[in-house]
């Protein structure tokens, strides 16, 4: 009986030293090969989207907010059984003031997604909670609600009248799930997301996966992922093809070959005791 517990304790040793390549739901960007502050180049295989530009007197494209309304990357890997997204920006999940000459408080919005590559977003992703709630999106109208039991909400939406729309400077694009039309939105499940201030004090990790097998999809139509702020002063779009993510395999560490090479002299050893 001792030498199978042995045996147990080497099996368990071995899978603690292996290296782990699911993406952790955690707001650590690591696994994604992301360092917010300093490094947005994800691993080879993830789609990304990356505009990390504040200019002078806070522009950020298409409009002004300084660091505080800069989306600065998006990121989308897929494997046989879910969607991960993340995102770096500099919004707060509580949202921002930040847009010069006004006092207005401004959301952060959800995640809009199309899956079947004809350009309208059919699927829609609460991420905070906090909603406009007007039938048109516009700012600081009193009607803003929050209401965290929706986070991580997995919507189909019907049409373009379930989502508001951001101001006439992002072309007024979707921003945000449109609860005052919820006719137009039906629950289909919900997941977990990470909603966090990164190391850097000025940057904001969002990161969630999205099971396949609620949604509908075509696997050979190009797929797109779009977020913004309800007020829509910076835009951000990743657009990937459906294709599992496979992670490259690593070269072993010396420390790990000898780390093998121990717990395989120690194995002979206690079996032939």
């Amino acid at each position: 009986m001792k030498q199978k517990h042995y045996s147990y304790l080497v099996i368990m040793l071995l899978s603690l030293c292996m290296p782990i390549y699911a993406f952790q739901i955690d707001g650590d960007l690591s696994d994604w090969g992301v360092t917010p502050a300093s490094d947005l180049n994800a691993n080879i295989g993830i789609a990304s989207w990356i505009e990390d530009y504040v200019g002078s007197n806070g522009y950020v494209g298409p409009a002004y907010g300084g660091q505080p309304y800069d989306v600065e990357a998006l990121y989308v890997a897929v494997d046989n059984s879910n969607i991960y997204f993340a995102m770096v920006l500099g919004m707060p999940p509580e949202g921002s003031h930040g847009v010069p000459y006004s006092s207005n408080y401004f959301y952060p919005g959800d995640l809009a997604f199309d899956l079947n590559g004809d350009g309208e977003f059919e699927y829609g992703l609460e991420f905070t909670g906090h909603s406009d709630n007007s039938p048109n999106g516009g700012p600081a109208n009193g009607e803003y609600t929050y209401e965290p039991e929706k986070i991580g909400n997995i919507y189909e939406v019907s049409n373009s009248q379930g989502w508001n729309q951001g101001l006439d400077i992002s072309g007024y694009t979707e921003t945000e799930l449109n609860y005052r039309q919820s006719q137009y939105l039906t629950l289909i499940g919900n997941t977990s997301v990470v909603y966090v201030q990164s190391d850097d004090p000025e940057h904001y990790v969002v990161e969630t996966s999205i099971p396949l097998a609620l949604l509908e999809y075509e696997v050979d139509s190009n797929w797109l992922f779009h977020w913004t702020m309800t007020c829509g002063n910076d835009i951000g779009e990743v657009t990937t093809l459906y294709s599992p993510f496979i992670p490259p395999t690593p070269s072993v560490p010396e420390p790990f070959s000898f780390l093998l090479l121990g717990i395989s002299i120690a194995g002979i050893y206690l079996r032939r005791k």
